[in-house]
């Protein structure tokens, strides 16, 4: 079972303390099924934040863009077209840019998937540069798996798609000289008129001149490509009004910081600054508003199915499917930018049984993880599933609260906790998403629950640990997992074979070394200055039972006992 509430918690808790200001949305099909907020959308007004302010979601307009795309394709088609995505884009491009290597091969696809080894030049999203990036064509030797992410392949699609539905007519230079000649004409005027004349004058060459510049393609095309967006892609789904920058005082509220120094702040540029970049970001909308996009996306509110489909398949706008969801595969498309230090981050993702979510944050440098990890992290944790095993549990206590892990036959490691004296809270597995065939091994130490794991394929041992009563960061975090690694060790009295474990913690390289030849899983674990076997009273006194103890800077020692005879699982 699927508890939303449980979903949400764990994201703020991974949000909370580590961001300025964050907003959520979580959509089940196409319905709004929760959303939160925490922290503020600007410190100097003291201005909290919420699932309804907007702000930029940089990268992910790339998903806005492949969209278009394909239901400008799908206009084209009902009109008797035969373009797809396997079309080269060279007839599509402003007629007097000069093709570089290779550009006459290139496909909306190579663009799509950023496979078409163009590389962007400075301010690379503008009109005038990414004629420069076609000229410098492209890299490859040939079109074989050769990945570069670049903005230039989906800034191109703000001139391509208008190209595609209306003629390449509309991406080049037009002749402005009989505009020019009138303007020039009207300036001649100017001498000798009068204060009312002449501020009749000024007004016609000004009007000329916006003429002018209405006409120039860059502008053209990116004015095409936005209303196209906003019309035949946002529109279907309710967003007719979202734009590319606040639109008034209470939208421009919103400010971008470092989290480590809010002293850092980014304002986002005007309308026009985002309309002439428009294409690999710059699209403006909330997190309630993106994840009603993406939610009318997958069920075909915007597109047809078969072309979501060919967007999955291809990786067009997302990342390819990833299995590291419960209950089936994810796609999702991150976005984020740092300007002197500050800047935004934020994710869509696709998730299974109908589920979408997206995150949106207003600061850089506070998060340990991706947000695409918190999403994850938070999902698996969410179903509250029954597990059953055939191995026993294993449990350790922090802070007046007991934690009991299993290995369920599925093989996910699931965790059920407890406050003193009370009911426990039901099985929950574990964030992370990791798997094992053996028992998990648990421990406590300061402030954190450790819980150690083997690895199924690899046969590594990871470690995922969480403050008490927190999510657990996931597989691989805390002390960055550990390494298997065989060496001659000293702690290991110099013996050559025998199994090592290296902790990769900074600079230090505490280690963990199996001591004992053919006795069970004996370890030592040096985190500190000291370390040693003992005669453990928590044992029972028995010498021979396996035993840890973990010593750290000048507190009290704490252990962990293996009370089982038989060979260690770590």
């Amino acid at each position: 079972m699927f508890d939303l509430q449980r979903f949400e918690k764990k994201l703020r808790s991974q949000l909370t303390g580590t961001t300025v200001g964050y907003e959520y949305a979580i959509y089940q099909n196409q319905v709004l099924s929760g959303s939160g907020a925490g922290g503020y959308a600007a410190i100097s007004s003291q201005t909290r934040m919420t699932a309804d302010r907007r702000m930029t979601i940089a990268s992910m307009t790339k998903t806005v863009t492949a969209v278009a795309f394909m239901r400008a394709l799908e206009i084209s088609s009902q009109a008797g077209g035969s373009l797809t995505i396997d079309s080269k884009i060279s007839p599509y491009l402003p007629t007097a840019w000069p093709r570089g290597r290779l550009v006459n091969e290139l496909t909306f696809k190579n663009l799509l998937t950023h496979y078409s080894g163009l590389r962007g030049v400075e301010d690379e999203d503008l009109f005038e540069s990414l004629e420069q990036t076609i000229g410098n064509g492209s890299i490859l030797t040939d079109f074989g798996p050769e990945y570069n992410y670049q903005n230039c392949n989906y800034s191109l699609f703000r001139i391509l798609i208008p190209t595609v539905l209306y003629g390449v007519a509309v991406s080049d230079q037009p002749d402005n000289s009989a505009l020019e000649a009138e303007i020039k004409a009207l300036q001649a005027e100017l001498e000798g008129a009068s204060p009312t004349e002449k501020a009749q004058l000024i007004a016609q060459i000004e009007a000329l001149r916006a003429q002018i510049e209405e006409r120039d393609p860059a502008r053209r095309t990116a004015k095409l490509y936005y209303d196209f967006v906003r019309h035949e892609v946002l529109g279907r789904v309710g967003l007719g009004t979202v734009s590319l920058a606040p639109r008034d005082a209470q939208e421009a509220v919103l400010e971008y910081y470092n989290f480590n120094d809010t002293s850092k702040i980014y304002k986002d540029p005007d309308f026009t600054w985002h309309l002439l970049r428009v294409g690999a970001g710059h699209w403006y909308m909330s997190a309630k508003e993106l994840g009603r996009f993406i939610a009318g996306l997958r069920n075909a509110q915007i597109i047809s199915n078969s072309s979501f489909q060919q967007m999955s398949d291809n990786s067009l706008g997302m990342g390819s499917g990833s299995d590291s969801t419960r209950g089936g595969k994810n796609w999702e498309h991150g976005g984020g930018f740092e300007n002197n230090g500050a800047g935004m981050s934020g994710t869509w993702m696709i998730l299974p049984n109908g589920w979408t979510a997206t995150i949106l944050v207003n600061s850089q440098g506070g998060m340990k993880k991706s947000i695409r990890d918190v999403i994850r992290n938070a999902f698996n944790a969410a179903w509250l599933s029954p597990p059953i095993t055939n191995v026993g549990p294993a449990a350790t206590s922090l802070g007046g609260r007991i934690y009991a892990f299993i290995k369920a036959d599925d093989n996910r490691i699931y965790l059920n906790p407890a406050r003193a004296g009370q009911p426990f809270n039901g099985w929950m597995e574990v964030e992370g998403n990791g798997t094992t065939d053996v028992p998990p091994a648990p421990a406590y130490l300061g402030d954190r629950v450790y819980v150690f794991a083997k690895g199924i394929g690899d046969r590594r041992i990871y470690v995922n640990s969480a403050v008490g009563g927190q999510p657990f960061d996931g597989w691989g975090d805390g002390w960055g997992g550990i390494v298997r690694h065989d060496h001659r060790c000293r702690a290991g009295g110099g013996l050559t074979g025998r199994p090592h474990l290296r902790l990769r913690q900074g600079p230090r390289h505490p280690h963990l070394c199996q001591l004992g030849r053919g006795r069970p899983g004996v370890r030592r674990l040096e985190t500190g200055r000291r370390q040693r076997h003992h005669r453990c009273r928590a044992g029972g006194g028995v010498s021979w039972r396996p035993h840890l103890r973990l010593r750290q800077g000048h507190r009290g020692p704490a252990h962990l006992c293996q009370l089982r005879a038989q060979r260690s699982t770590l």
